[in-house]
């Protein structure tokens, strides 16, 4: 067994979040009763005096294991990890069946630990850090290799191709997510990394850790290991070697400054002083970032795409 995560309520009880393999894993009042497979999850509560109030397994029948672990103040837990099972218990979920062979998981569990109040997977991502705030709106963190991973109110809509990390890394990017209340639906998720490699390497984009201020900010911190991760009103504007920490501040209504590349026309277009021919096309980090392309040679005229937002293709 592994205890990975834990969180204390008001009146000082311990919950306790994990994976074991073990058939005799101590269980009071449990959700689930048994173990699933070869490696469940499991979620624990233990009085200040070190009693168990409630223990439970959480999984199905692949590899499952819980990374982090939240309370609210009515003492519902909220944890996140990683599964391979396809019979993971899912319950009120915004996302079933499993999208890949590894998703991450959202489950809330009830104040007495013997049912879910709701399950879910969190499509081509693992999980590795979650808190929650006032209203019971879950904020999870952690990293996906998926280029399909949901976004939604995203400060960053695409990530990194797996195939551009080599080497040493899968291609990950950090992804941060905002669940709402009864996890029926994202109120955010956003990828968060870039896709350059750092020296030859790419270590990918993790986020470890998140925490809430009393307005809602998200504030993330993790491991950056590519050359473009974004940055914005930054201290340190560029990596340093092949991995660096970072520490970013997330908000509903936050954004990334927009990054613009302008790719060269292939095969190369026909120019002269009577007129040309051909295509190019603009790449920006964001589909909330838009472009314009503007002819300044009265001979060159614009035919499709002078207007654009994210990726896309000018022909004249």
């Amino acid at each position: 067994e592994a205890g990975n995560g834990i969180a204390l309520d008001a009146s000082g009880n311990a919950y306790v979040a994990g994976w074991t393999q073990s058939a005799n894993f101590p269980t009071v009042t449990p959700a689930q009763p048994t173990l699933h497979g070869m490696q469940n999850a499991f979620v624990t509560k233990f009085s200040s005096t070190g009693t168990i109030l409630y223990s439970t397994f959480l999984g199905g029948h692949g590899t499952d294991s819980a990374n982090a672990i939240a309370v609210d103040s009515s003492g519902s837990a909220y944890v996140t990890g990683s599964t391979t099972s396809t019979s993971f218990p899912t319950v009120n979920a915004m996302q079933s069946p499993i999208a890949g062979s590894n998703d991450g998981f959202v489950t809330k569990l009830a104040p007495a630990g013997s049912s879910l109040v709701y399950s879910t997977y969190f499509g081509g991502a693992g999980g590795f850090a979650i808190a929650v705030d006032a209203a019971g709106e879950a904020y999870v963190a952690g990293a996906t290799a998926s280029n399909s991973f949901p976004v939604v109110n995203a400060v960053q809509s695409t990530g990194g191709t797996p195939a551009q990390a080599s080497f040493v890394s899968p291609g990950n990017n950090a992804v941060i997510s905002k669940l709402s209340a009864d996890g029926s639906k994202f109120i955010y998720s956003t990828y968060l990394g870039g896709t350059l490699p750092t020296g030859g390497f790419a270590l990918g984009d993790i986020a470890r850790g998140i925490g809430l201020d009393s307005t809602g900010q998200a504030y993330v911190a993790g491991q950056a290991g590519t050359g473009d991760f974004p940055t914005f009103n930054a201290f340190q504007p560029k990596i340093l070697g092949y991995g660096n920490a970072f520490v970013a501040m997330i908000s509903e209504t936050a954004s990334i400054p927009c990054v613009y590349q302008v790719n060269p026309p292939l095969p190369t277009p026909t120019l002269s002083s009577f007129g040309g021919a051909g295509r190019f096309s603009v790449d920006a980090n964001s589909t909330s970032c838009s472009w314009q392309a503007v002819s300044s040679a009265p001979w060159l005229t614009i035919t499709q795409g002078a207007n654009g937002s994210g990726v896309g293709e000018v022909v004249f």
